[in-house]
């Protein structure tokens, strides 16, 4: 299961680094890209702990 979870983290990243150019023509400019980029990582960095956490509470 942890290798499912780390597949799924991993292309979740791929996906987001190849969408970030369409992000940043949206969001009009390079220096919001960098705010998505970091918004994205630091969301990713303290929901899977966490979802790991109560995951493995209902086993």
């Amino acid at each position: 299961m942890v290798i499912i979870g780390l597949t799924l983290s991993s292309l979740g990243y791929v996906i987001v680094a190849a969408s970030m150019r369409t992000i940043a023509d949206h969001l009009h400019g390079q220096t919001l890209q960098a705010w998505a980029t970091t918004a994205y990582t630091i969301t990713s960095t303290i929901a899977t702990p966490l979802f790991g956490k109560r995951w493995a509470r209902s086993l």
